[in-house]
């Protein structure tokens, strides 16, 4: 496949396929933050101790993605994607059937270090690399996923949660992973641009141009902050709101807008990275995620709530497409696996201390202020990462140009 050369048919099924598959993923995990109060409420466990949870899965699915990558790479996506697929439902049930907070952990672990795991790296190098010219347009949709299932598994979850108990609900989300992840599993397939990647020999880098371990060094860096940044609301504001005397499924609709809205932004903000480029992107999402992250816990009006909520949810859900994008754009294909799941492991890091943090600062205060001013903190940072690279790149970028438009130097003239 050339640069210009049109996208096979394949593609978009991949695209949908994946897209599913990547609401899925993320609905299980973030889930959580329906679940989290109900379920230490009935065992009287602390709020930090329950999201530890959330933490524990996040950095499994950080370390086992870099292995489910590498084995994607060797062995092809679908059989790797079939066991992700499988371990999902089966990590679902049995936490249906947990009763303390050893279980709720390995649970929670499984469900990450191998149902999710083994889907989300694998399945997003595989459907970035079926596109060539509308690969940000591609990516904003495949991430679109996320949120879509972020709302759409919390919202199923809490409405099953108010009618028949926590217990139900993950049986519901168990049967429904089942029939929806496995067959769609069975039907990927390994793009034509990694299939040529594996034969041809490395290309050379261009000159001036940031190696890859630097750069994914430099956006592991920034995804830690980032990610610690969106994960305080993803896991804590259903709580939060429902402590300051919101009705349980106000509190819900609030999390579904800001997961709803940001199918919506990352569609939009995976576009714009097809003018902008993905560094870009990636500063303004944060910029916006950065900005609003603590008003959740200043506004009380439930209108001015679901504005915000949706404002909040255009800028955080760019943010990892903006991540996807950029190694698509500056990483070699053969090693786009690779790098993708480093730096998606840190994002889980980031995602995994976040939660934890939101968790631990309300246990120690009380309050829900510190842990969102510690969100916009983590923000900030990676705002300045993200700036420092930006600069870094332009820089090599004018020598490339410069060295390019330079004459050549004659031997008369050495």
């Amino acid at each position: 496949m050339t640069p210009d050369a049109p996208e096979p048919r394949y593609a978009w099924v991949m695209l949908a396929i994946g897209t599913v598959l990547v609401a899925l993923n993320l609905g299980a995990l973030s889930s959580l933050s329906v679940f989290l109060k109900p379920v230490s409420t009935e065992f009287g466990w602390p709020r930090g101790d329950t999201a530890i949870a959330y933490t524990s899965a996040a950095l499994t699915i950080g370390i086992a993605g870099v292995v489910w990558g590498r084995l994607a790479d060797r062995f092809g996506t679908r059989p790797i994607a079939i066991i992700g697929a499988c371990a999902q439902p089966t990590a679902l049930f049995l936490l249906s059937q947990q009763g303390s907070l050893p279980q709720f952990y390995a649970f929670y672990i499984l469900l990450g270090g191998i149902g999710i795991a083994a889907v989300n790296v694998p399945i997003i190098a595989n459907v970035g690399l079926w596109f060539t010219r509308r690969r940000g347009t591609a990516l904003g949709i495949l991430s679109a996923g996320g949120p879509l299932g972020q709302a759409c598994v919390a919202f199923l979850a809490g409405h099953v949660m108010v009618a028949h108990g926590w217990r139900t609900a993950y049986v519901v989300l168990a049967v429904v992973y089942a029939a929806l992840a496995v067959p769609l599993a069975l039907l990927v397939r390994t793009p034509p641009l990694m299939a040529a990647a594996r034969t041809a020999p490395p290309a050379a880098a261009p000159r001036g141009a940031l190696s890859t371990p630097v750069l994914v060094a430099w956006l592991s860096a920034a995804s830690i902050f980032c990610c610690s940044t969106m994960s305080v609301p993803i896991v804590h504001t259903v709580a939060m709101l429902t402590d300051r005397g919101l009705e349980y499924q106000d509190a819900v609709r609030v999390f579904f807008v800001i997961m709803g809205s940001g199918v919506l932004g990352r569609v939009l903000l995976g576009r714009l990275t097809d003018y902008l480029g993905g560094l870009r992107t990636y500063f303004l999402a944060s910029l916006l995620q950065t900005t609003l992250v603590f008003w959740f816990t200043q506004v009380e009006s439930l209108p001015v709530l679901y504005v915000l909520s949706a404002i909040f949810g255009m800028g955080f859900s760019g943010v990892m497409t903006s991540i996807w994008v950029c190694i698509r754009e500056m990483v070699p294909p053969r090693v786009a696996a690779t790098a993708l799941a480093v730096v998606v492991g840190f994002a889980w890091l980031g995602m995994g201390l976040g939660g934890w943090h939101g968790g631990h600062a309300f246990d120690m205060t009380g309050s829900y202020t510190r842990p969102y001013l510690d969100a916009v903190g983590s923000g900030v940072i990676n705002l300045v990462i993200v700036g420092a690279l930006l600069r870094r790149v332009s820089r090599a970028r004018r020598e490339t140009e410069a060295y390019a438009s330079s004459p050549p130097v004659s031997s008369a003239t050495r």
